[in-house]
């Protein structure tokens, strides 16, 4: 079907400005996605030394709640923990070099602190299973089986943990011996 033509009574040419398209970032998030997780935590850099806490909720509150903020003035750094590893992408995207007074601000996803690396895994090793295995230390945020480049595993993985003493806990009892994984 071919688009109408133009009315000839209606002699005004089609629209043909471009359309802002508006969202609303506070409900944008994946299906079945984790909150205020680890991963959701920023580190922002080349802060102003007048910048206040207010200021700087303020300067995220378009990406939705935040639920941890620190500014440290004198040095001119802040961390920030938004609701969602999406919307912290899409608020590292948006600010990551904007000019705040006279220097660009730097955003960085912040390193995680209760994070450990496994090797020597299994092929037959899932995430659901890796998750599963390590949960008896503490809540896992995400544990994901490392595969190269044609998806193949490659014997390591990455458990994330809500906090350091499951992690902690976790390091301690493999220290002690291997931690078998079962089917």
């Amino acid at each position: 079907m071919e688009p109408a033509a133009p009315s000839p009574r209606d002699p005004s040419p089609p629209n043909t400005e471009p359309q802002e398209m508006t969202l609303n970032l506070k409900n944008f998030r994946r299906p079945g996605e984790k909150t205020f997780t680890q991963r959701c935590r920023l580190f922002v850099g080349n802060l102003p030394s007048d910048m206040t806490e207010e200021d700087f909720k303020k300067l995220f509150s378009k990406y939705g709640e935040a639920n941890e903020v620190f500014i440290n003035r004198e040095r001119g750094f802040g961390f920030i923990r938004l609701e969602t590893r999406t919307l912290a992408e899409i608020a590292k995207a948006e600010l990551d070099g904007m000019m705040l007074g006279n220097r660009p601000i730097r955003i960085r996803f912040a390193t995680h602190g209760a994070a450990l690396t496994v090797r020597n895994l299994s092929s037959v090793v899932s995430n659901e299973l890796l998750e599963q295995a390590f949960s008896q230390f503490g809540q896992v945020e995400r544990a994901v089986v490392v595969v190269d480049d044609r998806g193949r595993p490659t014997g390591k993985g990455i458990v994330e943990f809500a906090n350091k003493p499951a992690a902690r806990k976790a390091l301690d009892r493999c220290a002690d011996g291997a931690l078998l994984l079962t089917m």
